[in-house]
């Protein structure tokens, strides 16, 4: 079952899909946010929010970094989830654009618990890029959410 918005019931868990568009060009030491709405990252938080039509306990997140074209150099960022603009999960402190195609994430070992209305964005950090940067990165991956 679908509910037209990303989110989709699969037996006991909520799947909610997270996607942004490419990401032109990331800047150097910068930190962008991004949820299951199809636009590219912002600098600004709170922006772009992936609301929680559902609650119960987040067990898994995955994210797929794609770079069409990837840094000149194997500088690492970061990945987080950000719960209601306050609490951070980071799903990899190793997150490397100069791989054409990476999956992070996995279980969530805290299982933050969620309620209907709570929100969620994906937070990016990225690194000083040297010598260049990537350009045309997208971003995609998913949620699961188990039911209470």
């Amino acid at each position: 079952m679908t509910s037209g918005d990303g989110q989709m019931l699969m037996g006991a868990q909520l799947y909610m899909g997270i996607f942004a568009t490419s990401h032109v060009a990331p800047a150097s030491a910068t930190t962008y946010y991004f949820s299951q709405w199809a636009a590219a990252p912002v600098l600004t938080q709170g922006a772009f929010i992936g609301v929680f039509l559902r609650g119960g306990k987040i067990k898994r997140i995955g994210i797929n970094v794609i770079p069409l074209v990837v840094a000149g150099g194997a500088q690492l960022g970061t990945l987080s989830l950000l719960l209601n603009g306050v609490t951070e999960y980071i799903i990899s402190s190793g997150v490397d654009w100069s791989l054409p195609f990476a999956a992070y994430g996995g279980d969530i070992a805290a299982t933050p618990a969620v309620n209907i209305g709570d929100y969620y964005e994906i937070k990016i950090v990225t690194p000083t890029w040297v010598p260049t940067p990537p350009t045309n990165v997208l971003y995609s991956g998913g949620l699961w959410i188990e039911n209470q």
